[in-house]
C-alpha cells in the first residue's frame, strides 16, 4: 500500500489553538533528558532533548514564502485539543507508559513505550542506542531502565510518593531504588534488545529499523496489553480531500503545547490526540517531493502524519499550515478538534488504528518528524509532520 502525499503545489494554509506537536529537524536521537537533581523537587520535569544539532539555529526571524528544506530530528511529544491540560489522558493506566533510563551525572533519558505482553515493552531504538543492549539491566550491574505506567509518572498529590524519584534516587536507605513498585504500575526491566539497522550511518540512529523491545523484571499482570498489526494496510487508491480515511490515536509523555504556540516543556504526564494517516511512503519520496535535490537512499517505507489546522480556510488559520497530506483536522461529531502531533518525549509511542478492526490495534513506533518548514513556524506547531516505524517490516 502506498499512500502518497498531496500532489498540489504546496500551500500555505492556516491556523488555531488545538494540539500539541511531534516533530524532528536534525537528525539525532530524540530521547528527551532531565536533570534528575531538580525535577525530584521542583516537579516540571524540566526536560532537555538530547540531540547532536541545537535547535536554535532552526528558529528563523519572520515568515518565508516558501518552504525551507531541513533534515529530520527525532523530537517527540504530545498534545491535544485547547490547551495541554484538556489533552491530558483522563484513563490513569492503558498500557502506555513512559520509559526512564539513569543517564547518571544527575540525568535521566525520557521516552514512551507500549506493554505488548505483561513482560514486554515495545519502544524506539533510538531511545536506547546509544548504549550496547547488554549495558541495560540494573540488576546484573548494568545502566538502570525502568517503565511507569500512570498517567502522571510523579506524585499526584502533596504527601504521595513520587515513583520515579522512588525508583531512581531510593527512599530512606536507598529503598526502593531501582526496584519494581506494583503498586503504582512502576517497573524495572532487566533485558532489552533494538533493530542494528538503526546502528548504522545512514539511519542516525533512528530514520529506519527504529524499534526495540524491553523486558520487565516483574509481569505487569493488571496492567492492559496491546494488541500489534504485522501486515500492511489495505490500499486506499486516490485519496479524496478527506484523506486516506484511516484513523489513529497518537499517545506519549513528551512535550506540550498548542499548535498555535507549538511545543513547550514536559511535566511527566500522559497526552492523547488523533489525526489521519497521511502517507505511507519514504523519506526519499517525501523530502524529494518537498525540497527537491539529489536521492537520499532512504528508501525503508514510513507512516506519516502532518498536523492540521481546524481553521484552515477561515480567518485566522496558520500561514505554516501546507498541508503536506491531503486530508483535514480530526474533529468529534460536536466539531470540536480532536487533532495533534508529537515532541519531544514521545519518541516509541504508539501509532494506534481505530478504525480497521473490532478492537484498536498498534501499527507503528514513533520515530521523529519535522519540527518546522518555515521561518517564523513555531517549533511542532500547525504544519509539521511526524513519522512511525510500520512494524510490518
Amino acid at each position: 500500500m502506498n499512500f502518497c502525499f498531496d500532489s498540489r503545489r504546496m500551500r500555505r494554509g492556516a491556523l488555531l489553538t488545538s494540539v500539541c506537536v511531534a516533530g524532528l529537524l536534525q537528525a539525532a536521537p530524540a530521547l528527551a533528558e532531565a536533570d534528575a537533581s531538580v525535577a525530584p523537587t521542583g516537579g516540571e520535569g524540566h526536560i532537555t532533548v538530547t540531540i547532536p544539532e541545537p535547535q536554535a539555529n532552526l528558529v528563523p526571524v519572520t515568515p518565508g514564502p516558501t518552504i525551507q528544506q531541513i533534515t529530520p530530528e527525532p523530537e517527540i511529544l504530545i498534545a491535544n485539543p485547547g490547551t495541554p491540560t484538556t489533552a491530558r489522558d483522563p484513563v490513569n493506566i492503558t498500557g502506555v507508559g513512559q520509559m526512564i533510563i539513569d543517564n547518571g551525572g544527575g540525568f535521566v533519558g525520557l521516552c514512551t513505550g507500549t506493554l505488548i505482553n505483561p513482560r514486554t515493552v515495545l519502544l524506539a531504538a533510538h531511545c536506547v542506542n546509544t548504549r550496547a543492549a547488554t549495558a541495560y539491566g540494573a540488576n546484573s550491574g548494568g545502566t538502570a531502565i525502568g517503565f511507569g505506567f500512570e498517567t502522571n509518572t510523579r506524585a499526584n498529590a502533596a504527601g504521595q510518593t513520587d515513583e520515579l524519584v522512588r525508583w531512581l534516587l531510593g527512599g530512606a536507605g536507598g529503598a526502593g531504588k531501582y526496584q519494581t513498585n506494583t503498586a503504582q504500575a512502576f517497573y524495572n526491566s532487566n533485558w532489552l534488545a533494538y533493530n542494528p539497522l538503526s546502528l548504522e550511518p545512514a539511519a542516525r540512529s533512528f530514520l529506519y529499523g527504529d524499534v526495540a523491545v524491553a523486558s520487565l523484571d516483574t509481569p505487569a499482570a493488571n496492567i492492559p496489553t496491546w494488541a500489534l498489526l504485522f501486515s500492511p494496510l489495505t490500499n486506499t487508491g486516490t485519496i479524496g480531500a478527506s484523506g486516506t480515511g484511516y484513523d489513529v490515536g497518537i499517545v506519549g509523555y513528551g512535550n506540550n503545547g498548542t499548535g498555535t504556540s507549538g511545543a513547550s516543556g514536559g511535566d511527566f504526564r500522559r497526552r492523547a490526540a488523533e489525526n489521519i494517516l497521511g502517507a505511507l511512503t519514504d523519506l526519499q519520496t517525501f523530502e524529494g517531493f518537498l525540497f527537491g535535490g539529489a536521492p537520499n537512499g532512504l528508501t525503508q517505507n514510513l507512516y506519516f502524519l502532518d498536523f492540521d489546522d481546524p481553521r484552515r480556510g477561515m480567518t485566522g488559520a496558520s500561514p505554516f499550515d501546507f498541508n503536506a497530506f491531503r486530508d483535514n483536522a480530526r474533529t468529534n461529531p460536536n466539531g470540536a478538534s480532536l487533532e495533534g502531533i508529537t515532541s519531544q518525549g514521545d519518541s516509541g509511542g504508539p501509532l494506534i488504528l481505530q478504525n480497521a478492526f473490532a478492537r484498536q490495534v498498534v501499527i507503528g513506533v514513533l520515530s521523529g518528524g519535522y519540527t518546522r518548514f518555515f521561518t517564523g513556524q513555531p517549533a511542532n506547531g500547525y504544519g509539521t509532520v511526524s513519522f512511525y516505524q510500520p512494524l510490518y517490516l
